[in-house]
């Protein structure tokens, strides 16, 4: 079993950068070269291989919040990008009156988020613990506020940085991940202590990682189900469901988990997070210059 685990956290990365870099030029071809239906089609090609991106993110982003020393730390990384963005997009918005493209919102604020969730309902202080309710509140607010858009209702005073990107979607399938995985956990804790052992020796003899990964993928499927279904009852599609669903294919991805961090240093791991405002200034130079 652990020889088809094969691909560690670095993999999984570099997985992510090089289908959001193949999203993102998607959108920009599509962006300013739609009327040319050749173009306009390799741009919704590489849009479907950007689905890959979102779940390996998140799930990259569930286990930094488990293993990271620094949870504070961790969560000021996360919000330094999110502002980053947010100040980009309002001078994209305002300052070069590019609101079509600034208008996907702000991913690291999906993130953010989640984290910030994870890192709350942990808290042993009750009063913390229920803070919860303010990252549940402003995700309903953006996804209300982005239905309201989706009908016609353009909402320009409120700059599109402070938009989740994927709004209620990305949330769900963060919470659901991190909820199946922390139930395994919980339930290789008590049965290692049933055993008399320890819980990394019982994850060992179980293929603790092999579940572990089928635990993250249940969550996908069943928030692609459900989101793919919403779609049918009049639910607005402001992720755009039909080629969101196609997200659930990172699960032929994530299986091959194997656990491990892979090679880190500080500028891999620093890069990681600057990457995304980098390449989307340098995507959108380039396009423009042509």
């Amino acid at each position: 079993m652990n020889k088809i685990l094969c691909l560690n956290s670095l993999a999984l990365k570099i997985i992510a950068i090089i289908t959001m870099t193949l999203d993102h030029i998607g959108i920009a071809l599509m962006t300013f070269y739609g009327i040319d239906p050749i173009l306009n089609n390799i741009g919704l090609v590489f849009r479907y291989i950007g689905r890959l991106c979102l779940p390996i993110i998140i799930f990259l982003i569930i286990e930094g919040m488990k293993y990271t020393k620094n949870r504070p730390l961790y969560l000021s990384r996360i919000s330094i990008i999110a502002f980053i963005i947010l100040i980009a997009e309002i001078v994209m918005q305002y300052g070069f009156n590019l609101g079509d493209i600034a208008k996907f919102g702000n991913v690291f604020l999906d993130l953010l988020l989640i984290a910030v969730s994870i890192y709350l309902i942990e808290n042993k202080n009750k009063i913390v613990k229920s803070l919860i309710l303010v990252p549940i509140a402003y995700v309903i607010l953006s996804t209300v506020l982005k239905s309201y858009e989706y009908n016609g209702i353009t909402i320009y005073w409120l700059p599109y940085g402070f938009f989740m990107q994927y709004h209620i979607y990305s949330y769900v399938l963060g919470m659901l991940m991190y909820i199946f995985t922390k139930y395994l956990d919980i339930k290789c804790e008590k049965n290692a202590k049933l055993n008399n052992i320890t819980s990394e020796q019982y994850k060992i003899a179980v293929n603790y990682k092999f579940r572990y990964n089928m635990f993250v993928c249940i969550a996908l499927i069943i928030t692609g189900v459900i989101f793919t279904a919403l779609n049918y009852v009049g639910f607005p599609d402001i992720n755009n469901n039909s080629i969101q669903s196609y997200a659930m294919l990172t699960c032929l991805i994530l299986l091959f988990y194997n656990h491990k961090k892979g090679y880190s240093n500080k500028i891999i791991q620093y890069g990681f997070y600057l990457y995304y405002p980098v390449h989307i200034a340098l995507i959108f130079l380039i396009f423009s210059l042509i």
